[in-house]
């Protein structure tokens, strides 16, 4: 799975990186510790071009009813997005990508100690687009403005990281992202799943990091630092 992610890239180079314009989302930030339920920069396809918005990081699926009792839907398994009714429409119709330069996963330890959180990233540093889906939700009220909320595609793990956990988010190819966006695609999901193959191994770096990270009110740079453990005293 996907549950925190970063995005600290300059803006400057975002918006180079991904062709798009940036300078109505003043509101956009260096970010350490993205968390669910949180806004996320994403990119959709509009007539034709590529533009930039933020969503909710929990995708609501459009027919919901308020105050539904819905899991957490941050994330969308690969192998069963084209038939959950969850996310099968939005899978057809409505994709995006969310845009990070890291994301977290926690190896598991023996019972009863805490999780180790590694980050993960490109080997090169660069900029990333995971795969995403949207949905535009009101829940039948039309007089108040639609809720646009988000969900990470996610895949088995590569050998990059299926030692630290047995999902990843989707990255996608930058090959593949203008194919992903594109409203050419509508309803081909066969030729949608040929663009969800995993990123190279080789691609990814990886490095264990402090457990301050497991509080989504920490959001600082200390977060991605690598962690070493304190040695234990001789004497």
């Amino acid at each position: 799975m996907c549950g925190r992610f970063t995005l600290h890239t300059e803006r400057d180079l975002l918006a180079e990186e991904f062709e798009i314009d940036l300078s109505g989302l003043d509101s956009l930030a260096p970010r350490y510790n993205i968390a669910p339920q949180q806004d996320v920069l994403t990119l959709c396809e509009s007539d034709s071009k590529r533009a930039a918005q933020l969503m909710r990081w929990g995708l609501i699926p459009r027919w919901a009813k308020p105050l539904s009792k819905l899991p957490n839907m941050i994330n969308a398994r690969v192998e069963t997005i084209a038939e959950k009714p969850a996310y099968r429409e939005a899978f057809r119709k409505r994709r995006c990508a969310i845009l990070a330069d890291g994301f977290f996963e926690w190896q598991g330890s023996d019972k009863g100690k805490t999780k180790q959180p590694h980050w993960i990233h490109r080997r090169d540093c660069a900029p990333f687009a995971m795969a995403g889906i949207w949905e535009s939700w009101t829940g039948g009220d039309t007089e108040q403005p639609p809720l646009i909320t988000c969900s990470i595609l996610t895949a088995p793990a590569n050998q990059a990281v299926s030692a630290i956990h047995a999902r990843m988010p989707v990255i996608l190819d930058p090959a593949a992202l203008s194919p992903w966006l594109s409203a050419d695609n509508y309803g081909n999901t066969e030729g949608l799943h040929e663009l969800l193959r995993p990123l190279a191994a080789d691609q990814l770096a990886s490095h264990a990091v402090s457990t301050l990270v497991n509080n989504p009110a920490q959001d600082t740079g200390q977060l991605i630092e690598k962690y070493i453990p304190e040695q234990a005293s001789l004497f």
